[in-house]
C-alpha cells in the first residue's frame, strides 16, 4: 500500500458503528455494493493482550483514513470517554485506502486500564476524492 498524507480536520459525523465477533450486531456503512467495516476479533481481552482492529475499505472507491489518530474510549454511565494517549506522535495526515484493502491498528492492554467495557473510534474519508468525513466506531468489547 502506497501512503500520500493529505491534509485533514477534525470535523466528524458519527455514520455507524462497525463489529465483528462481538456480543453487538455488526454494522456498517453500508451503501448497496459498498461498505466500511471497523472491527474488532474478539469480545474480551486482559493485561498483557494486543487487540487488533480492522478497518476494511469493502467499496469500489478509494477511502482515506489515519489509524495513528485512532481513539480508544471507555464507556461511562452516560457516554464515552476518550483514554489518554501515551506519548504517541501522528502525522496530521490521511492516507489512501484502495477498495478490497485493509489496514490494522493494534494496542496493547496495559495493566493500567481499568477493567470496563471499550471500543475504537477513528475518522475515515469517503470517498476521498469527494472529502466527506465520517466517524466509524468498532463494536464494544471488554477488559478485564
Amino acid at each position: 500500500m502506497t501512503a500520500r498524507p493529505l491534509a485533514i480536520g477534525l470535523l466528524s459525523v458519527i455514520l455507524g458503528w462497525a463489529a465483528m465477533g462481538c456480543a453487538e450486531d455488526p454494522l456498517s456503512i453500508d451503501r448497496g455494493r459498498e461498505s466500511i467495516m471497523f472491527s474488532v476479533p474478539g469480545s474480551a481481552f486482559a493485561p498483557g493482550d494486543t487487540i487488533i482492529a480492522t478497518l476494511e475499505n469493502r467499496s469500489d472507491r478509494m477511502l482515506g483514513y489515519n489509524l495513528c489518530l485512532a481513539d480508544l474510549e471507555q464507556q461511562s454511565p452516560t457516554d464515552w470517554q476518550r483514554v489518554p494517549r501515551h506519548s504517541l506522535f501522528c502525522p496530521l495526515s490521511i492516507n489512501p485506502l484502495s477498495p478490497g484493502e485493509s489496514d490494522t491498528l493494534t494496542q496493547l492492554v496495559r495493566e493500567q486500564f481499568p477493567a470496563g467495557v471499550y471500543r475504537f473510534r477513528t475518522e475515515i474519508v469517503w470517498p476521498l476524492d469527494d472529502n466527506q468525513r465520517f466517524e466509524v466506531t468498532t463494536g464494544s468489547f471488554s477488559l478485564e
